[in-house]
């Protein structure tokens, strides 16, 4: 692993990256937003900022769609999926990382007492709860699927099984499906719904199947609003917010609400299961992802393009629509799984109850850029946020517009690079054919194999132009793997 010493006082996004490849498992990144949004970013010659890891795990650490929460400055890394008999080891590990001082890299800390597959996971009073299947059957009601970590004694307690039948909690998928509304934390999938009392550390009623199944399970709760994505193509991905209602095509960022608070601490169950904010056709359309991409249709908005998207809460007023997405050249038919980038949109929640659509403005749009030197294909990714919102935010004017004429220039850049590829192999094969034909040749076609010869020596002058910055990034890579193998510590 390698890290280095982070600014503790950032507003920074953190991913936890899952390869879908051998060579590379995992990778933490971290993108520190910046504390003026108005000052230009210092991009690359394409319009986008490079994105390099932070830590990287080459050695399989944790299992497949493990979970990743934080709990102040440090992350734990725990739980997931396997069908390898060779991560049992992996199965009741946590691991932590402390991001003030990645430095002393990864550690493990008490470890579960039961594995958690499939799992969803919450903090509350500075401690970690975990749900996930269950690996058997116990009389006494706790069968170890359900546990909270104590950090001051580095000790997880096992806490009573939901109140289902053994068929579900052996085979449920809780993936992500998990929200903290006040003192009482609502868990549903597919089917299962059970609320958890925070005070008395015990399962409530289970509420009737016509009531839990309104409640979009994984969505954000702040300030008597409910916050998700929906839509587009989130079925496809472990951990998106199940919501039982009609969904439709676009992409959308929505809301419910307001729903009643009590004591300052939130809404209670009864009085947000029996909400018209949940029916069907009652949620709030804050945005939608071409909206907040700038009404184009590049790779953060194009279904094509395998992305991944999340919805953060960074604080106050401000959320993040993020999504990763990899550089595909639909045209051309090519992909590179070397590149996927990285789009970070900020927004501020409109005021008071009723939403106008133009109030839901986008404040900053920033794009990453990552290059691997192995085949990335991103399968899974974990996110949290850590920081505080700079004070110079709330000083920001909203301008949709210039926004989105900042990000259509990206797109711009971003398109010429990804077809230089393309285009290259297209001209070679015109040429090809021409030479084929030189024996019955016309006026006509010497013109037209003359100007592909302009257009390829064009193409290989910027080509050369990106060979260059191509042998850079390498020697950087072999930096870092030099690195790697000289600071990696022991675990």
């Amino acid at each position: 692993m390698m890290a280095s010493k982070i600014n503790e006082s950032q507003l920074k996004i953190c991913l936890l990256v899952e390869h879908g490849t051998d060579e590379m498992p995992h990778s933490l990144y971290t993108i520190d937003l910046p504390s003026d949004l108005e000052r230009q970013t210092e991009v690359d010659s394409e319009g986008f900022q490079e994105l390099l890891p932070l830590v990287v795990f080459p050695q399989r650490k944790f299992l497949y769609q493990t979970e990743f929460v934080n709990l102040g400055s440090k992350v734990y890394i725990f739980g997931g999926v396997t069908s390898d008999k060779l991560d049992e080891d992996l199965y009741r590990a946590v691991h932590v990382l402390d991001m003030n001082d990645p430095k002393h890299g990864l550690r493990r800390v008490a470890s579960l007492n039961a594995s958690k597959e499939c799992p969803c996971a919450f903090v509350a009073d500075g401690m970690i709860y975990t749900l996930g299947k269950a690996e058997r059957k116990e009389a006494s009601g706790k069968s170890g699927c359900f546990e909270r970590y104590i950090p001051r004694i580095d000790r997880w307690e096992v806490l009573p099984d939901p109140p289902l039948p053994w068929v579900d909690l052996f085979t449920v998928d809780w993936t992500g499906r998990v929200t903290v509304v006040g003192r009482e934390v609502f868990i549903g999938s597919y089917g299962r719904y059970a609320i958890f009392n925070l005070d008395m550390l015990e399962w409530a009623e289970p509420p009737s199947a016509s009531l839990a199944e309104c409640f979009p399970y994984g969505a954000l709760y702040i300030d008597g609003f409910l916050y998700h994505l929906r839509g587009g193509d989130l079925w496809r991905r472990p951990g998106a917010v199940w919501d039982p209602h009609y969904v439709p095509k676009p992409l959308q960022i929505v809301r419910r609400g307001p729903f009643p608070k009590h004591d300052g601490f939130g809404s209670s169950s009864k009085d947000i299961l029996k909400s018209a904010s949940l029916q069907p056709g009652k949620a709030q359309v804050m945005s939608t992802a071409a909206e907040l991409a700038g009404e184009d249709n590049t790779f953060f908005t194009h279904g094509n393009f395998d992305p991944w998207r999340l919805l953060l809460h960074l604080g106050g007023p401000y959320f993040c629509y993020l999504v990763t997405a990899q550089n595909i050249n639909l045209k051309c038919q090519t992909v590179d799984y070397y590149t996927r980038f990285v789009g970070i949109m900020i927004f501020k929640k409109p005021q008071g109850e009723n939403i106008n659509i133009n109030e839901s403005c986008l404040v900053s749009s920033l794009i990453y850029r990552i290059h691997t030197p192995f085949r990335n294909f991103a399968y899974c990714l974990r996110s949290c946020v850590l920081g505080d919102v700079p004070e110079s935010w709330n000083r920001v004017v909203p301008n949709k517009k210039q926004e989105s004429s900042r990000r259509t220039k990206k797109n711009e850049l971003f398109h010429m690079a990804a077809t230089q590829q393309g285009n290259r192999l297209q001209v070679d094969k015109d040429v090809s054919k021409e030479s084929k034909t030189e024996n019955n040749v016309r006026v006509g076609d010497v013109e037209e194999v003359g100007n592909l010869k302009k257009v390829l020596a064009a193409q290989e002058e910027e080509l050369s132009r990106l060979y260059s910055e191509l042998a850079k990034k390498d020697t950087l890579l072999k930096t870092y793997e030099m690195e790697l193998v000289k600071n990696k510590p022991s675990i």
